[in-house]
């Protein structure tokens, strides 16, 4: 048995994959098993809840129990790795009616299908089983990588993940001191990475390219992006109303160390971006 039609959004972490995926999830046409490698699967229902994870969705549950039944899948063979993961999509088609599944991969997740060599630079062996598969892949990118980060720390300050509709932190006061040369590498290595999956993906038709800042209009999808996906899938995804909020109020009222992160980042790639997200509204940003 073949799983059903595959959608795999693939990206960085706090990049609005939980957004947009439970947003297409909520529609008629797509089943969203959300983040299927979060390394959370196994922990109390509160956390999960916390990381908007299903269990039942997760790799590893599926993994364990298929190993206990057929240790010798444990062997990293092409093969192996094929059967573990077409079992596992089927497991995911066979819990719904709706005719799409989309599953949620970040890009430090795509490493469980090797086989036994694999080259580093070159595209995972996940990528090419669910290629093979005829996925349609929609690789969505936050190109304003301060944003991104801060959204990172925000959450890991706050233990608060993904905020609920009209439940955000916008309204309390939050406060942001930036590690300027942390921030600089881990917006060095979002780059690298977007450039990197850009290239794994490049050659491959079925693929949608999505930009954060564009995505979502009001409470729902953008229009290019709706009209992205539905020709990406062949089918009108009618996705529901964006069930999330963005975490992290504006960074200009949120930065205690605005003054000395712009000024780092001058001399800097990223000067003008970073200028940009930390000056208030109808300040110049070089004032």
């Amino acid at each position: 048995m073949m799983p059903k039609p595959l959608i795999v959004l693939v990206a960085r972490q706090r990049t609005g994959t939980t957004a947009l995926s439970e947003s297409l999830g909520g529609g008629p046409a797509i089943f969203s098993a959300g983040e299927v490698f979060h390394h959370k699967w196994d922990s109390p229902a509160g956390e999960q809840e916390k990381y908007r994870l299903q269990r039942a969705c997760n790799y590893f549950e599926y993994r364990l129990e298929k190993l206990r039944e057929e240790p010798e899948l444990n062997i990293p063979t092409l093969a192996n790795q094929r059967t573990l993961l077409h079992g596992f999509l089927n497991r995911l088609s066979e819990s719904t009616d709706k005719p799409f599944v989309l599953i949620s991969v970040k890009y430090n997740s795509v490493h469980h299908f090797e086989p036994f060599y694999s080259t580093p630079g070159v595209s995972s062996h996940f990528l090419f089983l669910v290629r093979e598969l005829n996925a349609a892949i929609i690789h969505l990118k936050r190109p304003a990588y301060f944003d991104r980060y801060c959204s990172g720390q925000m959450a890991s300050q706050s233990g608060v993940w993904h905020a609920e509709r009209g439940k955000g932190l916008a309204d309390e006061p939050v406060t942001l001191e930036i590690d300027c040369r942390a921030a600089l590498r881990d917006m060095q290595e979002s780059a690298r990475l977007d450039a990197e999956f850009e290239r794994y993906l490049q050659s491959y038709n079925r693929r949608l390219v999505l930009k954060y800042g564009y995505v979502f209009a009001g409470q729902g999808l953008s229009p290019g992006t709706a009209d992205g996906i539905d020709a990406l899938v062949g089918a009108r995804a009618e996705a529901a109303p964006v069930p999330l909020s963005k975490l992290v109020p504006p960074l200009w009222k949120t930065v205690s160390n605005r003054e000395e992160v712009m000024t780092f980042f001058d001399s800097t790639p990223f000067g003008e971006v970073v200028r940009n997200a930390l000056t208030p509204p109808g300040h110049h940003p070089l004032a």
